[in-house]
This record gives C-alpha cells, sequence and structure tokens, in this order.
C-alpha cells in the first residue's frame, strides 16, 4: 500500500519535457472562460488512459488540476503524441484486478458452501418453506448482502409451545415486531437461527415427537 502523500513520478516518454514547457508558458497567460472545459472535452474524446499517460496520474477534471496540467492536456491533444500508461498505474491494475479475482473465488466458494448447507437443512425440514431476504445489506463474508430467511408458507411448531407464524421468518418470535423481507427467490437461506430452526419445526396440526424424526417430504 502506498503512503498517503505519496506523489507519482513524473512521466518519461520523449515529449514530456518539450510539452511541459510550453504548458507552463501557457498558464501564465490570461485564460478565456469559453475555453476553460476545453481539457476535459478533449480527455472524454482521447479517452482517460491516454490523459493518465500525458500527465503520469489519472485526470480528474478542470477543478482537480492546476492550470499547467490543463494546459498540457491541450498542448499534447495539438502534438498529438500518444505516450504509454504510466508503469505504476499498470501495476496498480494488476494488482486490483488480482484482488478482485481472489474476492471473486472467495464468493463463489461461500455461494456454494451456502448452498449445500441449507440444502441439507431443507431436506430435513417437515414444512413447506420458502426463502425471503432482508430489504437492506448488511456486511457477511467481507462483502453486502442480503440475509436470506427460511419462512414456513403454513403455521408451524417446535418444541411444545413455540408458534412459528405463516409469511415470517422462522427466527422470529411473535411478539417481536416483523421484519421487512422481500419477496420469494431462489437463493439459500443464511439466516443461521432460521437454518437450526429449519430441522425443528413441524406441521402446526402434528404433535411434537419424542423418538424418532419426521420425514424431509414436503419442504421445498
Amino acid at each position: 500500500m502506498r503512503p498517503i502523500n505519496w506523489t507519482p513520478p513524473a512521466p518519461d516518454y520523449p515529449e514530456y519535457a518539450t510539452l511541459l514547457a510550453a504548458a507552463q508558458q501557457a498558464a501564465r497567460r490570461f485564460v478565456d472562460p469559453r475555453t476553460v472545459r476545453l481539457p476535459d472535452e478533449i480527455v472524454a474524446r482521447r479517452g482517460y488512459d491516454w490523459a493518465a499517460g500525458v500527465l503520469g496520474k489519472p485526470w480528474r477534471g478542470v477543478g482537480y488540476h492546476p492550470s499547467v496540467e490543463s494546459a498540457l492536456i491541450k498542448a499534447a491533444d495539438t502534438a498529438d503524441v500518444r505516450p504509454p500508461l504510466p508503469q505504476w498505474l499498470i501495476d496498480d491494475r494488476a494488482e486490483a484486478a488480482e484482488w478482485q479475482a481472489q474476492l471473486d473465488a472467495d464468493r463463489a466458494a461461500a455461494r456454494q458452501r451456502d448452498v449445500r448447507v441449507w440444502t441439507e437443512a431443507r431436506e430435513r425440514c417437515a414444512v413447506k418453506v420458502e426463502v425471503r431476504q432482508n430489504q437492506t445489506a448488511r456486511v457477511r463474508g467481507g462483502y453486502r448482502q442480503r440475509l436470506g430467511h427460511a419462512v414456513p408458507l403454513a403455521d408451524a411448531l417446535s418444541g411444545t409451545r413455540r408458534r412459528h407464524q405463516a409469511g415470517r421468518a422462522l427466527c422470529e418470535t411473535s411478539s417481536r415486531q416483523a421484519m421487512r423481507l422481500g419477496e420469494p427467490v431462489d437463493e439459500p437461506a443464511t439466516c443461521v437461527r432460521c437454518l437450526d430452526w429449519t430441522s425443528r419445526v413441524r406441521a402446526a396440526d402434528r404433535p411434537a415427537r419424542t423418538t424418532g424424526s419426521y420425514s424431509s417430504g414436503g419442504a421445498s
């Protein structure tokens, strides 16, 4: 990671010194208000990679650069130079791409785990359930995502007296204000408490089990 006050090195393409000298001279002159946005127009036409090659750093817009750099953009456009990207920027992009690839791989692995865990829990469930997600995202596994809740389609019971109302997440209690959940989705349930209750609930008209276990037919 670069220091906060790190300054990119000056470009080293052959025309840089000459263009910089011309830009320094031009920056001392009166600036015509009608052309003050011209560097932005040039960058939009030639591309931000081109501007980064000219300046040795990314272009952020006229308002964020000194007049010399704006003049350098105009001089480089007039001279039609085609400088390469700064090496530090190439390295940074390669590092960012590597980091993104690892993040994508981690997310894919986490997704596979979520699907496997939910499939196993649903196979042990004695009632029909669907998955609904929180309407707001939260950070889970290093990135923001919506937590998926298991929701019974009909009233269910667990233990001797706990009732799980149809349309509400298994993790909720009847005395709690109902969570705001979205529409049913074809995604795994990821709420740990819902996953725990999934294998423990039964239809409201069935007695509490004493021995053995319920079959999983009827879960969905």
